[in-house]
């Protein structure tokens, strides 16, 4: 038995091997589990959050960094929260364009972010 893949009337962009739906951050909802880009501009603060491994008071998590990571979110207009695997040096109304997944009602996780000074990327 062959499956098919969905397809959605929109128009699709190849980024670092990866197809993206191009949409308007309205149609958000209708491609929840699709990799989408979508433009927009950031309306509040952008909050980092360190997440640390191994139990505090063990030696590997103070002298082994290997086992943190960040998480960058954020709030497009819209309604629309982003989470991005790493850090991302982005302000308040600064216009961005977002490559990620869809992974639940208004929520992106981002695979990249392109502003006007910076590309972020996550690998």
């Amino acid at each position: 038995m062959i499956f098919r893949r969905k397809s959605y009337p929109y128009p699709k962009v190849r980024y670092r091997d990866r197809d993206y739906y191009v949409i308007n951050i309205t149609k958000l909802n209708e491609l929840i589990g699709e990799n989408v880009k979508v433009k927009g501009y950031i309306k509040d603060k952008v909050r980092v959050i360190t997440h640390k491994a191994g139990l505090p008071w063990s030696l590997e998590s103070r002298v082994i960094e290997k086992d943190h990571y960040h998480t960058t979110y954020f709030n497009l207009e819209g309604g629309v929260v982003v989470e991005f695997r790493g850090i991302a040096l982005l302000r308040s109304n600064e216009h961005v364009v977002i490559y990620g997944k869809v992974v639940g009602r208004n929520t992106i996780e981002a695979h990249a972010i392109e502003t006007e000074n910076a590309i972020y990327v996550f690998e």
